[in-house]
C-alpha cells in the first residue's frame, strides 16, 4: 500500500518533469533559429524583411514529435507496467 501510494505520487511528477524538459529544449532550439535569423537576414530587425517563419514551424513540430516520444512512452509503458504487477499480485492472492 505504502509503495503504491509513493508510486502513485512520484510517477506523475517524473512525467511532467520530462514534459517539461523537453518543451525548454524545444523553445531553446525555436530562440537559437531567431537569433540566427536576425543576425543573417538583414533587414529584418527594420520589418522591410520577412522572417522565415516556415523555419520556425519546422523546429516547433520537428521538436514536438521527437522531445514528447519519452514522456508520451512513460506514461503508457508504466501504467501497463502497473496494471500487469497489480494482475499478477492479485492473482497469487486469489487461493486466500
Amino acid at each position: 500500500m505504502v509503495i503504491g501510494l509513493f508510486l502513485g505520487g512520484i510517477v506523475p511528477m517524473t512525467i511532467a518533469a520530462l514534459t517539461m524538459r523537453a518543451v525548454g529544449r524545444a523553445a531553446f532550439g525555436m530562440v537559437q533559429e531567431v537569433r540566427r535569423q536576425f543576425r543573417e537576414i538583414l533587414g529584418l530587425m527594420e520589418g522591410t524583411v520577412k522572417a522565415d517563419t516556415a523555419r520556425c514551424v519546422e523546429i516547433a513540430t520537428g521538436a514536438a514529435l521527437k522531445e514528447m516520444i519519452v514522456p508520451g512512452l512513460s506514461a503508457v509503458v508504466l501504467l501497463t507496467l502497473y496494471a500487469l504487477t497489480l494482475r499478477l499480485h492479485w492473482r497469487q492472492l486469489s487461493w486466500l
